[in-house]
Formats: structure tokens, C-alpha cells, sequence
């Protein structure tokens, strides 16, 4: 994948140039799907009213 700039000294790609790609976009959609697990977990843990138990090994 070529980037629009020269790439950083460590080679990683700045997500900004890589979400005009298709693999931007994918990235893109695991975001989105990590935001909604995370708004389930935190209904989850508002629900169980200190009862980390479960929730914590889930993450695991």
C-alpha cells in the first residue's frame, strides 16, 4: 500500500491515510464494532451493580 506521504521512522501507516483505503474501511468497521461491545459492557456493568466478576472474565 503506498501512502500519500513518506511513512514515520517505526513504518507505521497514520490511520488518517489509511482510511481512504479499503482496509481503511475495514478498520473503520472494527472500530465501530469495538465501540458498541464496549457500550454493551458498559450497560452491562451499570446493570450488575458492582458484580465484576463475570464481566471481567468475559473480556478475557
Amino acid at each position: 500500500m503506498q501512502s500519500s506521504g513518506d511513512p514515520d521512522q517505526t513504518g507505521f501507516v497514520d490511520l488518517r491515510t489509511a482510511s481512504a483505503t479499503a482496509g481503511g474501511v475495514h478498520i473503520d468497521l472494527v472500530l465501530a464494532a469495538i465501540q458498541v461491545h464496549i457500550a454493551f459492557v458498559e450497560a452491562d456493568l451499570a446493570s450488575s451493580e458492582g458484580d465484576l466478576g463475570g464481566t471481567a472474565s468475559s473480556l478475557l
